[in-house]
């Protein structure tokens, strides 16, 4: 088990060139520099200069601040014509915090075009979700027939499911697009504890989605209703990541923001833990669970293995968590990757 702390990570800068410590100038991304016993990971090429974190505990290094990295992240087409895409299938909220604009936000603040297929109307503000309403199977199945077709989709993104009848959908949707990662940010209540899914809905994601999911990421909640335990330790998310795990995910991060004490996310891969240990925020903040998914799927779009994808989203998410701001006098928080202000705290400017 590798316990990971906010202090333990250093920095490097990654722009979009051609690694010079690999000999065929190589940018695909599972490429690894041959710096001795050492390696620059996670590494990806953007169209902007990005900061990222690095953790030492895995004995990555940074030799240099302006090291090009070998890979890329995004991977801009030379004719501008064909844009990679990530899929995020959730809900709408009008006021632009969580769901499918949060994703999208996310998607393309790294380059990625998103596509954004509702599974519900989520009436929310500020001050919190009113009710949701379900999008119909034949609208939902239609949206994403017509939004992807001839796509280059390169990763899907799961929130929000509503009912049965969509989780179908969204079952049959993935199982067409084998070989795609997939993160599943299993939604079921808002932060005011209203319901977004059915007790049907809850039965059919266990028993037709999870085995689909490359990476599951359930908050302490979300993981009691699925495992029928109280999780309030990190003891307990441990046991509750490696029960999530039996129900076929390549890997469960069990989200540590409901836990007693400072937040510890527990990442599973079903042969060792990783713990992110980091600061507790006085603020509620809205979104959290979508920012943490669309980043982490993004990671994975680019050909990074699920832990280096982990890793590298705890620490993006963390700064981008820094740059908090309000749209009211009161209520939540809200967070953009895209805003000026959270691509400079994300990326550690």
């Amino acid at each position: 088990m590798r316990l990971i702390k906010r202090t333990d990570y250093l920095s490097i800068n990654h722009i979009g060139n051609k690694c010079r410590d690999c000999a065929d100038g190589s940018t695909k991304p599972s490429n690894i520099c041959p710096i001795g016993d050492n390696y620059i990971a996670p590494r990806w090429q953007v169209w902007y200069s990005f900061q990222v974190l690095i953790t030492k505990s895995k004995g990555y290094i940074s030799r240099s601040r302006d090291v090009p990295s070998c890979t890329g992240l995004l991977n801009r087409p030379d004719n501008m014509d064909i844009m990679k895409s990530i899929l995020s299938a959730a809900g709408f909220d009008a006021s632009s915090g969580a769901g499918i604009i949060r994703d999208v936000d996310t998607f393309f603040s790294f380059g990625f075009h998103g596509i954004a297929v509702p599974t519900c109307t989520v009436i929310q503000g500020p001050q919190g979700v009113v009710k949701a309403r379900a999008s119909s199977g034949a609208l939902f199945r239609d949206t994403l027939k017509a939004a992807t077709r001839g796509v280059d989709l390169r990763g899907i993104k799961i929130g929000v499911l509503s009912n049965e009848v969509i989780i179908r959908a969204a079952a049959a949707f993935i199982e067409s697009h084998k070989g795609i990662p997939v993160v599943f940010d299993p939604v079921f209540a808002a932060k005011n504890g209203i319901s977004l899914i059915t007790g049907k809905g809850i039965s059919a994601c266990r028993s037709l989605l999870f085995g689909k999911t490359t990476v599951l990421t359930p908050n302490a909640d979300e993981a009691s209703i699925i495992t029928g335990k109280r999780i309030r330790t990190v003891d307990e998310a441990k046991n509750a990541a490696e029960q999530i795990f039996s129900l076929g995910p390549q890997a469960v991060v069990v989200k540590g923001g409901h836990l007693s004490g400072d937040p510890v996310d527990v990442f599973f891969d079903g042969t060792d833990f990783v713990l992110y240990e980091k600061k507790r925020f006085d603020a509620v903040i809205h979104g959290t669970g979508c920012s943490f998914s669309s980043t982490l799927i993004c990671f994975l779009a680019a050909g990074h293995s699920v832990r280096d994808a982990f890793i590298a989203t705890e620490g993006a998410f963390e700064r981008l968590l820094g740059s908090r701001y309000r749209i009211s006098e009161d209520g939540y928080f809200y967070v953009s990757t895209a805003s000026r202000q959270g691509m400079r705290e994300a990326c550690g400017e």
